[in-house]
């Protein structure tokens, strides 16, 4: 539980991802001064809390501006990717805060990806750090492998220096 920033609403139809993130940030206030880990995290970590992160794909559905805000973001190996005006708005708020984690919520999630372009390491080491999580939730940890090519969010944060991951079922991902 020492992420920076947890998201959700990329994506339109995504009410139970919104309601999830909203029901952490119940349970961070709720539990703080009760619970000796939340506590420890709310005193020395700062956590920004993004329910919907793409408001316009939110009413709009799966896209934005002709993008999907999930696959659009640009990184190393597309580093002139084009992104719709909410994920402009998000990548200058991660650049300014400097997120340390990201984790970015779907709906119906199963799986937990951590970056394709990052090295086996740092994988090893992002997997690592959901452990504890996936114990709690049932999740399955995995490498996401983006076989089109387009920029994920994962990507995107991991090359702007945070660890990231991404939850959603495998169904999703191969229909970006």
């Amino acid at each position: 539980v020492l992420f920076r920033s947890v998201q959700a609403g990329l994506h339109g139809d995504e009410e139970f991802a919104i309601l999830a993130t909203m029901q952490m940030i119940d349970d961070m206030l709720s539990g703080y001064g009760k619970n000796d880990e939340i506590t420890w995290v709310m005193d020395n970590r700062d956590i920004y809390f993004i329910p919907v992160a793409s408001p316009d794909t939110y009413l709009k559905a799966e896209k934005v501006e002709g993008y999907n805000p999930s696959t659009s973001f640009p990184y190393p190996k597309r580093p002139n990717n084009s992104s719709p005006s909410p994920v402009k708005l998000l990548m200058c708020l991660t650049n300014h805060l400097k997120f340390k984690a990201v984790v970015n919520m779907h709906t119906f999630g199963e799986n937990i990806y951590g970056p394709e372009i990052c090295s086996k390491d740092d994988g090893d080491k992002i997997s690592s750090l959901v452990a504890k999580m996936t114990g709690l939730n049932g999740y399955k940890t995995e490498r996401l492998e983006n076989a089109h090519g387009s920029g994920t969010d994962v990507d995107w944060f991991y090359s702007s220096g945070a660890a990231s991951i991404k939850m959603l079922r495998s169904e999703e991902h191969t229909s970006e």
